[in-house]
């Protein structure tokens, strides 16, 4: 990151009309003194515009197409809802229409793209908190000041917070049929995409164990952008064409034995997935 500043640096002072990242960043001055931000802190912020801005979104999206195209009968629903909305683009019949903001709202949409969060919450490793006081959590005496990592991954696919986390099931985040109230947990975001309210069939407080952008006053500071971009480019996607995994993938026990959660949840297998469009 310290090279990427000396080569933005390079360029010279960037023109008016450019909008890109690294000309925005070349811009920053510190409102205080009127002075560039130091180098330090401008080469930490490349890493967070890079990083969280673009690895999470993109990562959130490859798991997402490679849940869809794993399980036909969940596509084949997807395209069912795309379809009755008029955004399903089939072969040799007319142009379908333009994705509307209404439409990041469908309702089985977002209960899949969901569920592949809380499955492959793509900030794995979680963040943390310094404890404000001496407290009791889960039975531990916690010390003020002590470090406190939570570590999402674990969180979404506990026993103790979901029935039966290993199953994909898109249905425990279906609103409960002629429930239409809008209900978030203590601490938890709000709903930009649909309203989350009962959820069928299941006990668990789902919209508190559903975190996979943090929660509370530090939560991450993107979450309505990457929740927009995220669902803008997968509905593209899946308006277009049918999903087909590439027997490079190998089965779901492999590329689940070889995730890598660090920073971000990768996986060690290829990702590689054919986009066929609708006949």
């Amino acid at each position: 990151f310290d090279g990427m500043l000396e080569e933005f640096r390079s360029r010279g002072p960037p023109p008016e009309e450019d909008k890109r990242m690294w000309a925005q960043v070349m811009r920053a001055r510190d409102p205080s003194t009127g002075l560039p931000f130091p180098d330090k802190v401008v080469s930490a912020q490349i890493a967070v515009l890079l990083t969280a801005g673009y690895d999470t979104s993109s990562w959130t999206s490859v798991w997402a197409l490679y849940d869809i195209a794993r399980q036909p009968d969940i596509q084949r629903r997807i395209a069912r809802e795309l379809a009755d909305a008029g955004l399903l683009q089939v072969q040799s019949q007319p142009q379908a229409r333009q994705i509307e903001w209404a439409d990041l709202s469908l309702p089985y949409f977002n209960a899949v793209i969901k569920e592949s969060m809380r499955m492959h919450p793509v900030a794995a490793t979680g963040s943390m908190r310094v404890a404000p006081q001496d407290m009791e959590l889960g039975g531990y005496s916690i010390q003020k000041g002590e470090n406190l990592w939570v570590p999402i991954h674990s969180v979404h696919n506990s026993v103790v917070n979901f029935t039966e986390p290993e199953k994909f099931d898109p249905g425990r985040w279906m609103k409960a049929e002629g429930d239409s109230k809008c209900v978030t947990a203590k601490g938890s975001a709000s709903c930009p995409f649909g309203k989350q309210a009962t959820y069928a069939g299941h006990a668990e407080s789902a919209a508190a164990s559903l975190v996979p952008f943090s929660a509370g006053p530090r939560s991450c500071v993107g979450l309505s952008f990457a929740n927009m971009t995220v669902r803008v480019f997968l509905l593209s996607v899946l308006s277009n064409f049918w999903l087909e995994l590439d027997p490079c993938v190998g089965t779901h026990e492999e590329v689940e034995a070889q995730q890598t959660r660090e920073v971000v949840l990768t996986s060690g297998r290829p990702m590689k997935v054919h986009l066929n469009p609708h006949t």
